[in-house]
């Protein structure tokens, strides 16, 4: 009948393999235009969202570092009270330690002011744009009035004056915020600043963060005050990256501005705090519409983490907004964009680059497969001719490749392979002849013997097997009746099939002298310990049948001791005895054991142990229990019925699991009177 070939079959090598080559990059070629454009969105959107997050991220982390410093300032100055190093009543000798702890702190930071309740204070200060830090003072000393003076850059006080004004702090905001707070400090709202510049200065916004301290009996000695203003939060925003690409916007939870990264006004002229909605910069107000049209509730109903989309002056963006928190009171929204331009533009770049590069490499490909398949179709089509040359029986031959070394060395591969071939169709000649000479061992018939019912059966696992056992007749022991012998063999194989058939022959030799059973197995013994040096041993077990009165003896060299069974009291024995197995210990004497005369139907069974150590495909053995319930199943049958049963039994229970190991047993029957 005619095979139907496909498309393939019908086409020559040489034609099908720059084929083979070429279609798939031809394919690469389609699918790389379709997958960047299909995923090139998903990729940039995902590339976005990462972008906006981690810009968001970082504003979060640098602003939370930036707000540590006031409470860590304040902490600072005030264990310094307590030990000592800072004097409440000497307020002058202020100025050089906290000039010097500044450099602790971020640069944005303004200051840290001191009053207690006398009226008197101390601040070392930094305005809003301006480079000098000053020191103003208040007590006994200056007359009442406050005097501010600039410091030189070594902390030094400048020649030069700013101003001389009546001052009282238990007046100010951060003050009475202190006194409240208690020592465990708290954030207060924005107030006004007024630098000096002779009473006229510019007014701007600060943030104080405000503690108390006490003394032993926990009365008010003073108030620390660390504060920054919304100018230099707003400058800090602008040095951060998302200045160049967006916008970030500070607000509290009433919605009015505290910081921003663009230009964007705070408070009017009269220091009234601006809310972000109202705000004169288009992309703050987007910001603020966009939240407040997602919660309408506005910025107290906002939850803590939102992400969308807003249209800014340079297009779209996406908007990232989260709450910020820290202890003593302070509670802001943080909202960031940035727009989309900034990732995508990276994303079409990479995209087209990547395209270029796969158009580049696709041209080259096709043109390398060409010429490499050209190159090797005429080997490989020496190969297939050479493929069927051994199929068809030459193992002589050998294939010769030299275009490469990768050729070369399957072409040696290949003789490798035809000359194992070679061997291996020797070797199993050699086991098909090993297992004809090993089968041809085993007895031809069973015996007769009256009173007694004998068969035996042996099916190796391999070629050749380790298992064996033989019947010696009556004349060839000097006991009456016949001898069933049963061995199994350490291992499988042609050694394994070697030693059976050594023992096999110094048996039968041996037995023709008339010695007992148990003298069998010693001097069996010692010529295996002889042969084998102790490094192969096998079990064997020789039972002796008396027809004249239905007796057993036997002797084991460590072979299980054969299973009888008694149908009428339906009990199995197997009973004790045995040396150890032959070949192990050279001076081994072995001794035979008698078995009480057994009664009619009584079944006896001598087995290697392949007849209970056979698994299924479980894994489950099949176990003397099993082989015991099957004995008993069939013991009412002849002895060749009874060897049957139990071989069926055992295939059974395998299944389609692999024989493993040797079947060797043989079934004695008593029969009646």
């Amino acid at each position: 009948m005619a095979q139907t070939k496909g498309l393939t079959a019908r086409l020559p090598l040489k034609v099908l393999t720059p084929a083979a080559l070429v279609l798939p990059v031809v394919l690469v070629v389609l699918l790389i235009g379709g997958v960047a454009y299909v995923q090139g969105r998903a990729a940039a959107t995902s590339l976005e969202m990462r972008g906006v997050e981690q810009v968001h991220g970082r504003i979060g982390d640098r602003l939370g570092a930036l707000l540590d410093g006031p409470p860590r300032w304040n902490r600072l100055v005030r264990e310094a009270i307590d030990t000592g190093e800072l004097d409440p009543d000497n307020l002058a000798s202020w100025r050089e330690p906290i000039y010097r702890q500044r450099h602790a702190f971020d640069p944005a930071l303004g200051g840290v002011a001191w009053g207690d309740p006398r009226g008197h204070a101390v601040w070392v200060f930094r305005y809003p744009g301006k480079v000098p830090w000053e020191l103003g003072l208040l007590n006994g000393s200056t007359g009442g009035l406050l005097i501010e003076r600039p410091l030189n850059p070594d902390g030094s006080l400048s020649d030069d004056w700013v101003r001389e004004t009546q001052y009282d702090p238990r007046a100010r905001p951060w003050y009475q915020l202190g006194v409240a707070a208690g020592e465990g400090g708290a954030w207060g709202e924005p107030y006004a600043w007024q630098s000096g510049e002779g009473g006229g200065g510019a007014l701007t916004l600060g943030l104080p963060f405000s503690s108390a301290v006490l003394d032993e009996r926990g009365e008010l000695r003073g108030v620390l005050d660390t504060e920054l203003s919304l100018e230099d939060l707003s400058a800090f925003l602008r040095t951060l990256k998302i200045a160049q690409t967006g916008v970030a916007v500070i607000t509290d939870r009433d919605g009015r501005l505290i910081a921003a990264s663009n230009d964007a006004r705070l408070a009017t002229d009269q220091l009234d705090r601006l809310a972000a909605l109202g705000s004169e910069e288009p992309d703050v107000r987007a910001l603020a519409a966009a939240l407040a049209q997602e919660f309408p509730g506005g910025p107290k109903s906002f939850p803590g983490q939102w992400t969308g989309t807003v249209e800014l002056e340079q297009g779209s963006a996406l908007m990232t907004v989260s709450g910020f928190k820290r202890d003593g009171g302070l509670n802001w929204i943080v909202m960031t964009a940035v727009p989309t331009a900034a990732f995508t533009a990276e994303v079409e770049a990479i995209r087209a680059r990547a395209l270029r590069i796969a158009l580049i490499a696709v041209g080259v490909t096709l043109l390398l497969g060409m010429l490499l398949s050209a190159w090797l179709v005429r080997p490989m089509l020496r190969v297939a001719a050479h493929a069927r040359n051994v199929g068809a029986g030459d193992l002589e031959t050998p294939l010769q490749l030299n275009q490469a070394r990768e050729l070369v060395e399957l072409s040696g591969e290949f003789n490798n392979m035809t000359a194992g071939l070679r061997e291996r169709l020797a070797m199993r000649r050699s086991l098909a002849h090993a297992s004809e000479v090993q089968k041809a061992l085993l007895p031809a018939a069973d015996p007769v013997l009256p009173g007694f019912e004998v068969v035996g059966h042996c099916n190796y696992c391999d070629e050749t097997g380790g298992d064996y056992y033989d019947y010696l007749g009556d004349a060839e022991t000097a006991e009456d009746g016949a001898a069933v012998v049963i061995g199994d063999v350490m291992g499988h194989g042609i050694a394994s099939a070697m030693l059976m058939a050594t023992a096999r022959g110094v048996l039968r030799s041996r037995s023709r002298e008339g010695v007992g059973i148990a003298d069998l197995l010693t001097h069996l013994n010692a010529l295996l310990h002889e042969a084998s040096g102790g490094m192969k041993f096998m079990t064997m077990l020789i039972v002796n049948l008396n027809p004249a009165f239905r007796e057993m003896r036997w002797a084991s060299a460590g072979h299980d001791a054969p299973i009888i069974y008694h149908p009428h009291t339906d009990e199995f024995r197997e009973p004790e005895g045995g040396g150890l197995p032959l070949g192990v210990i050279e001076d081994e004497v072995y001794e035979d054991a008698a078995v009480e005369k057994l009664p009619p139907g009584a079944v006896v069974l001598v087995a290697t142990d392949g007849m209970w150590e056979t698994r299924n495909v479980a894994g489950e053995m099949h176990g003397k229990q099993r082989l015991q319930d099957s004995v008993r199943r069939h013991a009412s049958k002849p002895a060749a019925e009874i060897r049957d049963g139990l071989l069926d039994d055992l295939h059974a229970f395998r299944g389609e699991g692999p024989q493993e190991d040797d079947e060797t047993f043989v079934v004695i029957k008593v029969l009646g009177d």
